[in-house]
């Protein structure tokens, strides 16, 4: 979870890992935004990462999702292996609130 969206007080967001990585149980693999002052959420997106289970990594730790907004809460960051794959990518989502 990361609340550092400094200039949108409130808003947090989650990365839910889920069990066995199948992504078939509700929110397995999702990213997910929410507003803890008026219990507002939404579904972002997918990570699509098996995190510590991945079973191609030497140390899958780095292969946990971690996601984190930025400041100004317009877009988060977050990891992947992308399916238990060989290496571990960063992403980014820009929301619907980003403008460059």
């Amino acid at each position: 979870m990361s609340a550092v969206a400094i200039r949108q007080p409130g808003w947090v967001v989650l990365a839910v890992q889920g069990g066995g990585n199948t992504g078939k149980t509700l929110l397995d693999m999702e990213l997910v935004l929410a507003n803890t002052v008026n219990g507002a959420f939404c579904r972002v997106g997918r990570h699509r990462t098996f995190g510590k289970d991945n079973t191609n990594l030497g140390d899958s730790y780095w292969a946990e999702a971690h996601a984190v907004m930025s400041p100004s809460g317009t877009r988060i960051v977050f990891a992947s292996d992308w399916m238990n794959g060989t290496s571990v990518d960063t992403y980014v989502v820009e929301l619907p609130s980003y403008t460059p």
